[in-house]
């Protein structure tokens, strides 16, 4: 991203710190745990539902922040933004920044890092172990037989590349 935009959320920091407004650890305690988004939907009076503040998650983090389209400068999911930025001023900031020359700078790297954890990473740790899955985004297939093993190193993965053990969610397929 350089040290330009680098240099500007530091600043934005520093004014968002004297106005109270920094809740970069609060995002990184509600992302550890895995619950970024029922507490998005909580700090916004419950009046979004979990699926909805993903979305929002999802829009904040991969649309421009702006098109102009004759001369008229619009905001892509504007309101969806500004939930965003009501519950967490500073991280809405700094993503607009890094988002600034090139949107897709960010979520080119946010896809990176997932595709490099779930492939290089757990998929290969689990093939070792005997264990064959099919991954889907953020996401293994494994038979039920493997999931105590497959929870255990997708976790130690976590652990040790981000220190954080993250909150899983286990859903089974049906065999039809």
């Amino acid at each position: 991203f350089g040290i330009k935009p680098i240099k500007s959320i530091l600043k934005t920091h520093q004014k968002r710190k004297k106005s109270k407004t920094v809740s970069l650890s609060e995002f990184d305690h509600y992302v550890s745990k895995g619950e970024l988004y029922e507490y998005l939907s909580a700090k916004y009076n419950g009046n979004i539902s979990r699926d909805d503040a993903k979305e929002i998650v999802f829009k904040v983090l991969f649309s421009q922040n702006e098109i102009y389209k004759n001369y008229i400068k619009t905001v892509p999911y504007k309101k969806e933004k500004q939930v965003f930025e009501f519950v967490f001023p500073f991280v809405s900031d700094s993503i607009t920044i890094l988002k600034s020359r090139d949107y897709k700078k960010l979520s080119n790297l946010l896809t990176k890092i997932e595709s490099h954890i779930f492939i290089d990473c757990i998929s290969k740790k689990l093939v070792n172990a005997g264990i064959i899955p099919k991954t889907i985004h953020d996401s293994v297939i494994i038979k039920q037989e493997h999931q105590e093993q497959a929870l255990s190193i997708i976790k130690k993965v976590f652990d040790d590349k981000f220190k954080v053990t993250p909150s899983l969610h286990i859903k089974k397929l049906n065999q039809n």
